[in-house]
């Protein structure tokens, strides 16, 4: 018989055994695990009301406040799509008392896909985005919560600020500002974006040369020191910049990344190696893939905005 998926609470529960005072309240939306009533469940107000009651009096009690929101079967589900990157309407306003009640509030998000919460990354202390987590997903968000282990999840996507920033949904062009690669506007969370508890700095980039050639490769190498108090994870991420960029290629491109665990005060080694043909476009006027050449620009950084070493050679 299959274990039951450990939550967020039962997860926080196992962690903290006796040890801390832990409040709940139910949440004021239930979901349903019926298909066919998942949109039109009813919710009784009075019970609706004494609800948000409870959870913002637990709220004003606590020293902090971990707040579960995010899309369930109410929201989104395979064959219905979202009009909106926001949270749902009843669970900001939600958050927004609990932020009244208590400022000390730790956002979880559960999605599917990516959220706009603008408000909460301006205004709450500290955001957690768990996606749907899997079966032991409630201790692993527990042991980043209370720091035994230090984050390094990287987000996989861009994350838009508002659906304003996307072309139509029936644009299929992906140049027309489709994620990290053509999009020039500010996201929400970049692509490979992700926090940590303690601080990297990057060191110097080094070529093993400065002009190369199709079928040859390109090796590239740079120290990351922990300059945090704690031990980490870093995911270091390579990227390259090609002749045309934003016009004919893409603004950039993610080729390598490597994440790898600095103790407090130590630094350590990352070496890549590009291969020229791994650069190679589509020609659509000679009908088949070419390495354009020019200049090209190495970045080397924690995400696709945040680059902290650059590095340019030539493909010839």
């Amino acid at each position: 018989t299959a274990e039951p998926p450990v939550t967020l609470w039962r997860g926080i529960r196992t962690r903290v055994g006796r040890r801390m005072t832990l409040r709940t309240a139910a949440w004021p939306w239930p979901e349903t695990k019926s298909k066919k009533k998942r949109t039109e469940e009813p919710i009784d107000p009075s019970k609706q009301k004494a609800a948000i009651e409870a959870a913002l009096a637990a709220a004003s009690r606590s020293d902090v406040v971990i707040a579960a929101v995010g899309n369930g079967m109410r929201q989104e589900w395979e064959g219905r799509d979202r009009i909106s990157l926001d949270l749902p309407r009843e669970q900001q306003e939600f958050l927004e008392k609990l932020f009244e009640a208590n400022r000390a509030v730790v956002v979880v998000l559960f999605n599917g896909g990516p959220l706009a919460v603008n408000w909460a990354q301006k205004n709450v202390p500290a955001i957690l985005e768990a996606w749907y987590p899997g079966e032991q997903g409630g201790h692993a968000l527990a042991e980043t919560l209370f720091g035994d282990v230090s984050p390094a999840g990287r987000m996989p996507m861009t994350s838009f600020s508002s659906v304003e920033q996307l072309p139509p949904l029936n644009d299929c062009e992906v140049r027309r500002g489709r994620t990290y690669l053509w999009f020039t506007g500010e996201p929400l969370y970049p692509f490979g974006h992700g926090l940590s508890y303690t601080r990297f700095e990057y060191g110097e980039l080094r070529l093993s040369r400065t002009a190369a050639h199709p079928g040859e490769s390109l090796e590239v190498e740079l120290e990351i020191t922990n300059a945090g108090a704690r031990d980490g994870d870093e995911v270091v991420q390579l990227y390259v910049r090609g002749p045309g960029a934003g016009d004919t290629s893409p603004l950039r491109q993610l080729r390598g990344f490597q994440r790898l665990a600095v103790p407090s005060g130590m630094t350590r080694r990352v070496a890549f190696s590009l291969a020229v043909n791994d650069l190679a476009l589509w020609d659509d006027a000679k009908g088949g893939w070419g390495v354009p050449r020019g200049r090209y620009e190495i970045q080397v950084g924690a995400s696709s905005a945040d680059l902290r070493q650059r590095a340019n050679f030539r493909i010839e």
